[in-house]
């Protein structure tokens, strides 16, 4: 994954004005981004821009745009690379093992790896790193030094030897020998001194130093810190600078002089830190930096030092990883850094080498599919601009034949073209960088061949097959049509008189069907009546002879008579409910809840026990809603009455509580009751037509089936929460109205 971070540059010295308060951007690329292993050695600048950088897995080259990934032989891990300015199409390579160069195929423009590897050498350890000298290319590893000139391969038995240039003369470190030469005879030593058991100096850079820097160099050792080496009298001696103790414990990685300023030092275990010409670290982190960077972040090595060491960037403050590896700046004095885990870009504002480097678009790729289909004759054009990423470029481009002028500017780094006619064509692209400047427009002229098909006798040829076939198909047509249309005309004629029959039939069939209706609704709606109403009559002469003080089994037999009447008052009356949920269209008016629930109680007057009931309105009194009251008053007829009759009559305080809420888009409404509660193996079965827990149950069974289907008429629910022995819930949700 590319991550990005944002700094702001502060140099403490004086040195190197034009980078003072600055901001970089730190852009870390890992495995997400060029698909190979996280692990990655050195890198450098190729001169036509191209990064090119060594991996566990490949060598790793990249654009600014994309990646490539180049094996070599055995797909060796790959340690080191190196250009000969005398030889620009080549890149050599040092990995385990193994070593050869990268070449371009003249063809493709594809790099071809070429091991140098023979059988004679023995075995080598990893080739960690690759020097080019007038024309030779040496390549080191632990057990020797191999030279190439081009031709043939010379060894140097030299084992833990690490090589470094000052001017044009090569040098040798070696373990537990000294400083030497290295010249077509061997190497030569002449300091001694300068020796260490597992250690030497593995690099060599200008001082920075005034005023006798041209006399010294700086010479880098991996854990025994820095070092100045005067070439005219071979002396040695320690660089102490303010984090030496650092530098000795958590080890040197790489180090390059930076924009002709400042020492960066990348560390094996600790990040990258910037030194001055008198060795004292530079702050890069200003007090307005994205990250903190304090000492308590830094290992604790750290806290034994002089807090100026809060110039570290490491993970704290942007970089994937504190293992870094070897560094290199580019061509506008930006900093590459390789670690353990993908590579770090850190760029600044200001381009160190802006007025000696030109950027340059170039086109890498043209991928052109001439086939003998329409759909298949594409072209597609992968451009880039060395030296910058993606991310800091826009492209403009056209092609010429195909479109009038410049397509406005984009980030995309790849133009496809489809469906192109035969023709030449001019494909330009051209670069704006992010400081506005443009790059020399590319041109890439090419030519799609004209189709066979696409000629002018094909066409003639063409037309005059089709005017041929056009006049005879449309004389067949014509007949067929006439022939068609006197068979659709009889099939019409047909299929209309049985549509008039058809409907006739319906029409009286209708007829009879509302006459039918009309008489069932009829019947019920009188029956109903009639069988109330004597009902009523019986049930109120058993209460006055109640009164009367009868005998016993008189009592008795008239409380089994009320029973028995009431159990059929209901039944009558759900036959009623059911009627006129079924067959009466939804009226909505402005109802109150509480003269519902009042009518409610109201005929429930006569029921056993209601008087030991106690009904709680948990709701304002005085609301409305907008519903169908008939249907309202179904609703809670029957789950106040279920409440009345299953209630359990032992407790302290029998309640019936009635709560009324607002959601959203609907009317919640529950009854909740301290009864009985329900079994949970019943609780599912309740809504059903004539389900009853049990033949001693009362009632029909059709109450809140009722219930249910009335809800559902006003596109409503119900739910039902009981635990046994403590009491039920049925919650009712009513649809708001759409008043809209």
């Amino acid at each position: 994954m590319l991550l990005r971070a944002t700094f702001t540059l502060f140099i403490l010295s004086g040195i190197a004005h034009s980078l003072l308060s600055q901001e970089f951007r730190i852009n870390n690329f890992g495995p997400n981004n060029y698909k190979a292993s996280p692990n990655n050695y050195s890198g450098f600048e190729a001169a036509d821009g191209f990064w090119y950088f060594t991996n566990e897995n490949c060598v790793l080259q990249y654009d600014g745009s994309r990646w490539e990934l180049i094996t070599i032989r055995n797909y060796s891990s790959v340690n080191s690379l190196a250009q000969q300015p005398e030889n620009l199409n080549r890149v050599y390579v040092g990995g385990n093992n193994e070593f050869g160069y990268l070449e371009k195929d003249s063809v493709s423009g594809n790099f071809e790896y070429h091991s140098l590897r023979t059988d004679n050498l023995g075995q080598l350890s990893e080739i960690w790193n690759i020097i080019t000298l007038n024309g030779d290319v040496y390549f080191e590893c632990r057990e020797k030094i191999i030279k190439y000139n081009g031709e043939r391969i010379v060894t140097f038995d030299v084992s833990n030897a690490y090589l470094f240039l000052i001017g044009d003369e090569l040098f040798a470190s070696i373990y537990n020998q000294g400083l030497g030469t290295i010249t077509d005879e061997g190497v030569t030593l002449f300091n001694s001194e300068f020796s260490f058991d597992k250690d030497a100096a593995f690099y060599s850079l200008k001082t920075l130093e005034k005023p006798d820097s041209i006399n010294k160099n700086l010479l880098i050792t991996s854990f025994n810190g820095l070092y100045t080496y005067n070439k005219f009298t071979n002396e040695v001696n320690k660089w102490v600078t303010e984090i030496d103790e650092l530098l000795r414990t958590v080890g040197v990685a790489d180090a390059i002089v930076w924009r002709d300023s400042l020492y960066a030092i990348t560390t094996r275990s600790s990040g990258l830190i910037f030194l001055d010409g008198q060795g004292n670290v530079q702050k890069v982190l200003g007090e307005d930096a994205t990250s903190s960077n304090t000492t308590d972040q830094i290992p604790t090595l750290f806290d034994e030092l002089d807090p100026k060491v809060e110039g570290l960037i490491n993970e704290e403050n942007g970089l994937p990883s504190n293992q870094l590896r070897s560094l290199f700046q580019d061509i506008r004095g930006n900093i590459w850094i390789c670690s353990l885990y993908g590579m770090s870009h850190l760029t600044w504002d200001i381009d160190y080498n802006s007025k000696d480097y030109v950027p340059k678009t170039i086109l890498r790729e043209a991928l052109l599919n001439t086939s003998d289909t329409v759909n298949s004759r594409s072209i597609e054009f992968l451009f880039a601009t060395p030296g910058y990423e993606r991310s800091d470029v826009e492209y403009s481009f056209y092609l010429e034949g195909f479109e009038e002028t410049w397509l406005p500017w984009t980030d995309q780094v790849e133009k496809e073209y489809t469906n192109l006619d035969g023709g030449i064509y001019k494909f330009h692209v051209k670069a704006r960088i992010d400081d506005a400047s443009e790059t020399t427009e590319v041109i890439y002229p090419f030519a799609v061949p004209t189709l066979w098909f696409k000629n002018v006798w094909t066409y003639l040829f063409g037309a005059s097959i089709l005017s041929v076939l056009v006049f005879f198909g449309l004389r067949y047509r014509t007949v067929r049509l006439k022939s068609l249309n006197r068979r659709l005309e009889a099939i019409i004629e047909n299929r209309t008189k049985e549509l008039i029959l058809q409907r006739e039939q319906l029409k009286g069939t209708n007829e009879e069907l509302t006459i039918i209706n009309t008489e069932l609704d009829n019947f019920v709606y009188r029956s109903s009546h009639d069988l109330v109403a004597p009902l009523k009559s019986i049930r109120g002469l058993v209460n006055v002879a109640k009164k009367d003080d009868p005998p016993k089994n008189q009592m008795m037999y008239l409380s089994m008579m009320e029973k028995s009447v009431l159990k059929l008052e209901d039944f009558i009356k759900s036959i009623m409910e059911y009627s006129t949920n079924a067959k009466k269209a939804v009226n909505l008016s402005s109802v109150s809840l509480n003269t519902v629930v009042d009518d409610v109680l109201d005929e429930l007057k006569f029921y056993d026990n209601v008087n030991q009931i106690t009904l709680v309105k948990e709701f304002d009194t005085s609301v409305k809603i907008l519903s169908d009251l008939e249907r309202l008053k179904i609703i809670m007829s029957n789950l106040i009455t279920n409440g009345i009759k299953y209630h359990n009559y032992k407790k302290d305080k029998p309640t019936i509580s009635v709560k009324l809420s607002e959601e959203d888009n609907s009317y919640v409404i529950e009854v909740i009751d301290n009864g009985h509660g329900i079994e949970p193996q019943h609780i599912d079965k309740i809504f059903e037509m004539f389900f009853r827990a049990s033949d001693s149950s009362e009632g029909s069974g059709l109450g809140l089936y009722i219930v249910k289907d009335t809800i559902a008429k006003l596109g409503g629910s119900i739910s039902v929460t009981s635990e046994l022995g403590i009491g039920s819930n049925f919650k009712v949700s009513v649809p708001k109205p759409d008043q809209s």
